[in-house]
């Protein structure tokens, strides 16, 4: 996203929360710092109205901000003036399943080849993308291929969103559902870089929520993870600590099978490209350049601050055991459901050095699961605003990051991840009226 477009939607997004805020104190008597601090920490602040107001607003802006991004990226076809693809990543995924359609899925991962491949079906100066995904990835975004372009962004996104929305829907209202989706930041972002984050939080949330009823399907929705691994690092730890030995032998399956029908579809020469390729993943990472602002790990975080990169990817392992540990003590407790599925999708977050705001979209599902388990119990000190400041983090990156060059999306999800560990590992009252 531009500086500018992002520094618009930092405004904005601090407008709607700080004014929420300010009647919130206001309501609550003089302002004093005793007075925001208890509202801070007790949450009385975000009542069920104010909630709904923020989703309300968040999704105009929202609105908004997407209109305008199609706006400016269809002036000149399917780019900017600059050359930007709209949905910008989404090109990616909509063209190497057409390589894989027409026998050459390995020109994918030649990088140069595929650039030029790629201004042949948007326009001549389209900027440089590169296939990083596995082959699977080709096979699961087959279907979008099929489509030109333009409806193919369409369908991608808009699907991505109907199930996002559909899956909530057993928690919230259908139009609440829809509403809470679209005022998601990360929802926002995830649409203007055309990425999979919707999908991958579907995949995510989906085999926890089908995990007792479904534990074979589960697996296959956790196996299909497979084309972004780095999703699904802390799933085995879950299963394993719960015992859940037909949900791991499912998702073995699925990866073997996806595995073999890529094989099959797009030859082995395109696996040899996509492991050639697999250490520029690590140079984006650790060029710390502009996407540092969307990418909160522990790891670029310190990067941000002048730690060395092996001192920093060994802290990184670090809090990366020390969050397997969490969701592996959670997961041997007989907290509900829904607490375990809030700590295994936090977790995952902290866990991996290469993540995104994009795929945020699954932290919806960890606050709505822990607002539910809230409401049937009772609220906790912080829990109320720890969640909404990881959740609209993504929106604030230009307020805090840029000026400061402090990457604080890992301070927001530890936060996050430690009262919900706290609250599934501690004894809890049920809520009374």
């Amino acid at each position: 996203m531009a500086t500018g477009q992002l520094r618009l939607q930092t405004t904005l997004t601090f407008v709607v929360l700080n004014g929420v805020f300010r009647f919130s104190a206001s309501a609550a008597g003089p302002l004093s710092m005793s007075n925001l601090l208890t509202l801070l920490r007790t949450g009385d602040w975000l009542t069920p109205q104010r909630l709904k107001l923020i989703a309300v607003l968040f999704a105009m802006v929202s609105l908004v901000g997407l209109a305008g991004d199609i706006w400016v990226h269809t002036r000149f076809g399917v780019v900017n003036g600059e050359g930007e693809q709209l949905g910008r990543d989404f090109v990616n995924y909509w063209a190497g399943p057409r390589l894989a359609m027409q026998g050459q899925a390995a020109k994918a991962y030649d990088l140069n080849w595929f650039w030029a491949y790629e201004r042949s079906l948007t326009a001549p100066n389209a900027e440089f993308k590169w296939y990083g995904y596995p082959p699977v990835a080709m096979v699961l975004a087959a279907p979008f291929a099929l489509l030109p372009f333009l409806p193919a962004f369409a369908a991608w996104t808009l699907s991505g969103w109907a199930i996002v929305t559909g899956m909530l829907s057993n928690r919230l209202t259908p139009l609440w559902a829809g509403l809470a989706v679209l005022a998601l930041p990360a929802f926002q972002f995830n649409v203007m870089t055309g990425q999979n984050g919707a999908f991958t939080a579907a995949l995510l949330a989906g085999g926890i929520m089908v995990l007792e009823s479904s534990p074979i399907l589960a697996g296959m929705l956790f196996g299909a993870l497979c084309y972004k691994p780095h999703m699904g690092v802390l799933i085995p730890v879950a299963m394993l600590a719960a015992g859940r030995w037909k949900t791991i032998f499912s998702a073995a399956a699925t990866v073997a099978l996806l595995v073999a029908i890529s094989l099959v579809w797009t030859g082995l020469p395109t696996w040899e490209g996509f492991l050639h390729n697999t250490p520029f993943h690590r140079r984006i990472l650790e060029s710390q350049g502009l996407g540092f602002i969307h990418m909160p790990s522990t790891y670029l975080m310190l990067r941000r601050i002048g730690v060395d990169s092996l001192f920093a990817y060994g802290l990184q392992g670090a809090t990366s055991l020390l969050a397997a540990w969490m969701v592996f003590s959670v997961w041997r407790t007989t907290a509900s459901k829904e607490l375990k599925g809030a700590v295994l999708l936090v977790a995952t977050f902290v866990a991996t050095p290469y993540v995104w705001d994009y795929d945020l979209i699954a932290l919806l599902f960890a606050s709505v699961w822990l607002w539910a388990e809230a409401e049937r119990t009772a609220w906790r000190n912080w829990e109320k605003t720890a969640l909404m400041a990881m959740l609209a983090l993504p929106s604030l990156a230009s307020l805090i990051v840029l000026p400061t060059g402090l990457q604080l999306g890992p301070f927001a999800m530890w936060w996050v991840l430690i009262l919900l560990v706290r609250r599934a590992t501690s004894p809890q009252k049920l809520a009374t009226s």
